[in-house]
């Protein structure tokens, strides 16, 4: 008997050291880009090569610049979004424009596109619900009027390598929306964008 529940505790100290690593070799796993066709610290005309399309909106203000496009994804029209800080790449997402009359269909579109990206990159890290009005807490079937109200607010993460991906269903004025944002872990890279430009500007003023 006492073997036997050795071999339990043994085996059960083996699956959990599996699981373990598993997670931790997720998390370290290196993609081939970091969003879309892209990596971080792209520069524009880098980031602009990789879509067929030309841009939808384009804006520039100091060291920032931002790209956009329309794109579908998950059989869902949405808004591609390109940030620049010092002409690299540092920040990305989609935000979705379908509009429902029903509220709790936008929480099917949250649900269908984390299933989408739990796919791509593994158990997310972070799955939860932000309360801001408890009013509607214990009626399920109003989470979508909730959402809408600026109530409820929906988040889930996944931590990577390089990327963190957040993934947020909100609302506000009775209009509800989700989006996804891709941003880095590290920004060490636009050290090397901003002194590019600085010397730029110091030679534009010679």
């Amino acid at each position: 008997m006492k073997i036997e529940l050795k071999i339990a505790i043994a085996a059960a100290f083996i699956l959990a050291l599996i699981y373990t690593a598993d997670k931790y070799f997720e998390k370290q796993k290196v993609y081939e880009y970091d969003f879309r066709k892209t990596r971080w610290g792209m520069t524009i005309d880098e980031v602009k090569a990789t879509e067929d399309a030309e841009p939808s909106w384009e804006f520039s203000s100091g060291n920032f610049h931002v790209l956009r496009y329309d794109v579908v994804m998950a059989d869902m029209n949405a808004t591609c979004s390109y940030d620049f800080m010092y002409g690299k790449l540092w920040s990305a997402g989609y935000s979705f424009d379908t509009e429902h009359k029903d509220k709790n269909l936008y929480i099917a579109d949250y649900e269908k596109i984390k299933a989408l990206l739990s796919k791509e990159y593994g158990q997310p890290d972070k799955d939860y619900h932000v309360w801001k009005n408890d009013l509607y807490k214990d009626n399920p079937e109003a989470y979508g009027t909730a959402i809408s109200l600026d109530h409820l607010t929906l988040f889930t993460y996944w931590n990577k390598r390089s990327t963190t991906i957040g993934l947020m269903l909100s609302g506000h004025n009775s209009k509800a929306g989700v989006s996804v944002h891709f941003t880095p872990t590290n920004v060490d890279f636009l050290s090397g964008g901003k002194q590019a430009m600085e010397s730029a500007s110091e030679g534009d003023n010679e």
